[in-house]
């Protein structure tokens, strides 16, 4: 159990009154489409047919993923791939919610205003619709919502979408194949539920073993 470069993140001071909370709902342009019998044909096609009416906004795939070896995620702009890969004590929750708050820290410096966020984590986009401030939430969810609400005031306009992985979506495809490939280590505080959880397995683990 290597924790020896391991530091637990600090819980954020960004916490939001109840009147202060961002509104955040997300799109799901599949919710009256069962998933086990919808072809990927069909799936494409409903999406082609979201995008179309949302051309306007400027799509952004984000994507996390957890294996024996690694944890990473990645962001995938129309001009540009952001990918990072960190400790295996990282949840596959805290991946998929840290590529969509780098996608919020690469729009910052962008010059359009219009964007929608894609993501097949539905954790994540609940998370961000359901939030209510309390001690334990997570802190890259409290990280989102706080830049979120800065780029509102900004007069930028997210939007979030779910979509169903691994049926032929062109850019969330190539954002799982580049969280899955060689990409460059980060060093980034780790939540302390993660910790904790991994430090759990590995002790279980252990005893089994014994």
């Amino acid at each position: 159990l290597n924790l020896l470069y391991l530091r637990p993140t600090l819980q954020p001071n960004n916490t939001f009154p109840p009147w202060q909370i961002p509104d955040i709902e997300y799109l799901n342009p599949f919710k009256t489409f069962k998933k086990s019998d919808t072809t990927d044909v069909i799936n494409q096609k409903i999406f082609l047919e979201h995008r179309q009416h949302y051309q306007d906004s400027i799509p952004i795939y984000t994507d996390g993923s957890k294996s024996a070896a690694h944890v990473s995620f990645a962001v995938v702009f129309p001009d540009k791939t952001i990918s990072f890969t960190l400790h295996s004590s990282f949840s596959v929750f805290t991946a998929e919610a840290l590529a969509v708050l780098f996608a919020l820290e690469e729009i910052s410096d962008r010059l359009q205003r219009n964007f929608i966020i894609y993501t097949d984590s539905l954790c994540v986009l609940q998370s961000l619709k359901s939030f209510y401030p309390h001690p334990h939430n997570h802190p890259v969810v409290l990280n989102i919502l706080d830049l979120f609400n800065k780029l509102a005031l900004r007069g930028f306009n997210i939007m979030f979408c779910w979509v169903p992985s691994h049926v032929g979506i062109l850019g969330n495809e190539q954002a799982d194949r580049a969280a899955k490939s060689e990409v460059v280590p980060i060093s980034i505080g780790i939540p302390v539920g993660d910790l904790k959880k991994h430090v759990e397995m590995f002790l279980h683990t252990k005893w089994q073993e014994q």
